[in-house]
């Protein structure tokens, strides 16, 4: 599956508690691996990585945390 980031980074926001100022920062990437070992190919891999980032600011209090899990409990769990 394809990690959408502003799909993630749209629920997030849709989390923001009343008042507050909230930034969002998604980000993503994919990576993959070759292993040889006496000129043949041993192992192949890919990775797909995601981080968000929140800032949230009521006033002059703010705070921020980070986590690699995009389902909406972790995206809740985030912003509170």
């Amino acid at each position: 599956m394809a990690i959408q980031p502003s799909a993630i980074a749209e629920e997030a926001l849709k989390l923001r508690p009343e008042g507050a100022d909230m930034l969002v920062r998604v980000t993503a990437s994919d990576r993959g691996h070759t292993r040889f070992a006496r000129s043949e190919v041993t192992s192949t891999g890919d990775v797909d990585d995601v981080n968000v980032t929140v800032s949230v600011a009521f006033g002059k209090k703010a705070a921020g945390a980070d986590a690699n899990q995009t389902d909406a409990a972790s995206l809740r769990a985030l912003v509170d």
